[in-house]
Protein backbone atom coordinates (compact mmCIF):
# COMPACT_ATOMS: atom_id res chain seq x y z
CA UNK A 1 0.00 0.00 0.00
CA UNK A 2 0.93 3.70 -0.16
CA UNK A 3 2.49 3.98 3.31
CA UNK A 4 4.49 0.76 3.04
CA UNK A 5 5.85 1.79 -0.35
CA UNK A 6 6.86 5.25 0.89
CA UNK A 7 8.31 3.89 4.14
CA UNK A 8 10.48 1.35 2.35
CA UNK A 9 12.52 4.15 0.76
CA UNK A 10 12.81 6.40 3.83
CA UNK A 11 14.17 6.50 7.35
CA UNK A 12 11.45 6.95 9.94
CA UNK A 13 12.54 10.56 10.42
CA UNK A 14 12.15 11.25 6.69
CA UNK A 15 8.90 9.28 6.60
CA UNK A 16 7.19 11.29 9.35
CA UNK A 17 8.49 14.62 7.99
CA UNK A 18 8.08 14.06 4.26
CA UNK A 19 5.18 11.60 3.98
CA UNK A 20 2.98 11.57 7.10
CA UNK A 21 3.12 15.30 7.92
CA UNK A 22 2.19 16.54 4.41
CA UNK A 23 -0.43 13.80 4.08
CA UNK A 24 -2.15 14.76 7.32
CA UNK A 25 -1.95 18.48 6.54
CA UNK A 26 -3.62 17.88 3.18
CA UNK A 27 -6.31 15.72 4.83
CA UNK A 28 -6.94 18.46 7.41
CA UNK A 29 -7.09 21.10 4.68
CA UNK A 30 -9.56 19.00 2.68
CA UNK A 31 -11.76 18.66 5.75
CA UNK A 32 -11.55 22.43 6.40
CA UNK A 33 -12.72 23.06 2.80
CA UNK A 34 -15.61 20.57 3.26
CA UNK A 35 -14.17 18.31 0.55
CA UNK A 36 -14.23 15.34 2.92
CA UNK A 37 -16.30 14.45 5.96
CA UNK A 38 -14.85 14.28 9.48
CA UNK A 39 -15.09 10.49 9.39
CA UNK A 40 -12.69 10.43 6.42
CA UNK A 41 -10.14 12.37 8.46
CA UNK A 42 -10.64 10.04 11.44
CA UNK A 43 -10.31 6.92 9.26
CA UNK A 44 -7.07 8.20 7.76
CA UNK A 45 -5.69 9.16 11.18
CA UNK A 46 -6.61 5.77 12.67
CA UNK A 47 -4.95 3.96 9.76
CA UNK A 48 -1.74 6.01 10.06
CA UNK A 49 -1.70 5.51 13.85
CA UNK A 50 -2.01 1.71 13.46
CA UNK A 51 0.69 1.74 10.80
CA UNK A 52 3.10 3.68 13.03
CA UNK A 53 2.35 1.43 16.01
CA UNK A 54 3.25 -1.64 13.95
CA UNK A 55 6.47 0.03 12.73
CA UNK A 56 7.47 0.95 16.30
CA UNK A 57 7.22 -2.70 17.29
CA UNK A 58 9.78 -3.62 14.60
CA UNK A 59 12.57 -1.59 16.20
CA UNK A 60 14.87 -3.13 18.78
CA UNK A 61 15.82 -0.85 21.67
CA UNK A 62 19.47 -0.35 22.59
CA UNK A 63 20.41 -0.85 26.20
CA UNK A 64 22.60 2.27 26.32
CA UNK A 65 19.79 4.69 25.40
CA UNK A 66 17.21 6.27 27.71
CA UNK A 67 13.75 5.04 28.59
CA UNK A 68 11.20 7.53 27.27
CA UNK A 69 7.65 7.47 28.59
CA UNK A 70 5.34 8.96 25.95
CA UNK A 71 1.98 10.41 26.93
CA UNK A 72 -0.59 13.01 26.12
CA UNK A 73 -1.36 15.58 28.81
CA UNK A 74 -4.79 15.35 30.46
CA UNK A 75 -7.46 16.66 28.10
CA UNK A 76 -5.40 16.08 24.94
CA UNK A 77 -6.85 13.53 22.51
CA UNK A 78 -4.70 13.83 19.38
CA UNK A 79 -2.27 10.91 19.48
CA UNK A 80 -0.73 11.01 16.01
CA UNK A 81 2.03 13.57 16.69
CA UNK A 82 3.14 11.63 19.77
CA UNK A 83 3.25 8.40 17.75
CA UNK A 84 5.31 10.10 15.06
CA UNK A 85 7.85 11.26 17.65
CA UNK A 86 7.84 7.83 19.30
CA UNK A 87 8.54 6.16 15.95
CA UNK A 88 11.52 8.45 15.34
CA UNK A 89 12.85 7.70 18.84
CA UNK A 90 12.30 3.96 18.44
CA UNK A 91 14.20 3.91 15.14
CA UNK A 92 17.12 5.57 16.96
CA UNK A 93 17.07 2.74 19.51
CA UNK A 94 15.39 4.44 22.48
CA UNK A 95 13.17 2.38 24.75
CA UNK A 96 9.73 3.93 24.30
CA UNK A 97 6.70 3.26 26.46
CA UNK A 98 3.51 4.89 25.21
CA UNK A 99 0.79 5.09 27.84
CA UNK A 100 -1.58 7.14 25.71
CA UNK A 101 -4.07 9.71 26.88
CA UNK A 102 -6.07 10.94 29.86
CA UNK A 103 -3.52 10.10 32.53
CA UNK A 104 -3.75 12.60 35.40
CA UNK A 105 -0.38 14.28 35.99
CA UNK A 106 0.12 12.71 39.41
CA UNK A 107 -0.47 9.26 37.92
CA UNK A 108 1.89 10.12 35.07
CA UNK A 109 4.52 10.93 37.70
CA UNK A 110 3.95 7.52 39.33
CA UNK A 111 4.14 5.78 35.95
CA UNK A 112 7.42 7.50 35.10
CA UNK A 113 8.95 6.39 38.41
CA UNK A 114 7.58 2.86 38.07
CA UNK A 115 8.86 2.52 34.49
CA UNK A 116 12.25 3.99 35.46
CA UNK A 117 11.82 6.62 32.76
CA UNK A 118 14.65 9.00 32.00
CA UNK A 119 12.32 11.26 30.02
CA UNK A 120 8.59 11.93 29.87
CA UNK A 121 7.62 13.12 26.38
CA UNK A 122 4.35 15.04 26.12
CA UNK A 123 2.61 16.11 22.92
CA UNK A 124 0.32 19.14 22.72
CA UNK A 125 -1.75 19.43 19.53
CA UNK A 126 -3.14 22.56 17.91
CA UNK A 127 -6.46 21.73 19.63
CA UNK A 128 -5.07 21.82 23.19
CA UNK A 129 -6.21 24.98 25.00
CA UNK A 130 -3.35 27.49 24.63
CA UNK A 131 -3.94 28.90 28.13
CA UNK A 132 -3.30 25.43 29.64
CA UNK A 133 0.01 24.50 27.97
CA UNK A 134 2.40 26.42 30.21
CA UNK A 135 0.53 25.75 33.50
CA UNK A 136 0.40 22.03 32.68
CA UNK A 137 4.14 21.86 31.98
CA UNK A 138 5.05 23.95 35.03
CA UNK A 139 2.82 21.90 37.33
CA UNK A 140 4.17 18.61 35.96
CA UNK A 141 7.77 19.81 36.38
CA UNK A 142 7.04 20.48 40.07
CA UNK A 143 5.52 17.00 40.48
CA UNK A 144 8.22 15.03 38.69
CA UNK A 145 11.55 14.13 40.29
CA UNK A 146 14.28 16.47 39.01
CA UNK A 147 16.32 13.66 37.43
CA UNK A 148 13.50 12.83 34.98
CA UNK A 149 13.51 15.11 31.96
CA UNK A 150 10.36 16.52 30.38
CA UNK A 151 10.22 16.96 26.63
CA UNK A 152 7.25 18.81 25.14
CA UNK A 153 6.38 19.03 21.47
CA UNK A 154 3.53 19.40 19.03
CA UNK A 155 1.75 22.31 17.37
CA UNK A 156 0.30 23.41 20.72
CA UNK A 157 3.68 24.47 22.10
CA UNK A 158 3.83 27.36 19.63
CA UNK A 159 2.10 29.48 22.31
CA UNK A 160 5.14 29.22 24.62
CA UNK A 161 7.18 32.42 24.59
CA UNK A 162 9.63 31.53 27.37
CA UNK A 163 10.65 27.94 28.03
CA UNK A 164 9.50 26.74 31.42
CA UNK A 165 12.43 25.85 33.66
CA UNK A 166 13.32 22.18 33.46
CA UNK A 167 11.35 21.47 30.26
CA UNK A 168 12.91 20.84 26.85
CA UNK A 169 10.72 22.26 24.10
CA UNK A 170 10.99 20.30 20.86
CA UNK A 171 9.79 22.08 17.74
CA UNK A 172 10.31 19.44 15.06
CA UNK A 173 11.24 15.82 14.54
CA UNK A 174 14.92 16.62 13.86
CA UNK A 175 15.07 18.06 17.37
CA UNK A 176 13.77 14.74 18.74
CA UNK A 177 16.91 13.04 17.43
CA UNK A 178 19.13 15.88 18.72
CA UNK A 179 17.51 15.70 22.18
CA UNK A 180 18.06 11.95 22.28
CA UNK A 181 21.71 12.34 21.31
CA UNK A 182 22.19 15.14 23.89
CA UNK A 183 20.74 13.30 26.87
CA UNK A 184 23.19 12.68 29.64
CA UNK A 185 22.84 10.27 32.50
CA UNK A 186 23.85 11.08 36.04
Amino acid sequence: DFLTEKRRAQTMLDFVQNTITPLMISIGDAWTRDEIDIYHEHLCTAYVERYLQSEILNFLPRKDLPVILCSLPPGEHHLLGLLMAEAVLAEQGAVTINIGRDIPLNNLKLASISCKADVVALSFSFAYPARDVLPTLSHFRRLLPAHIQIWAGGAGISVIRKNPKGVKIIYDFNEVVIALNDITFH
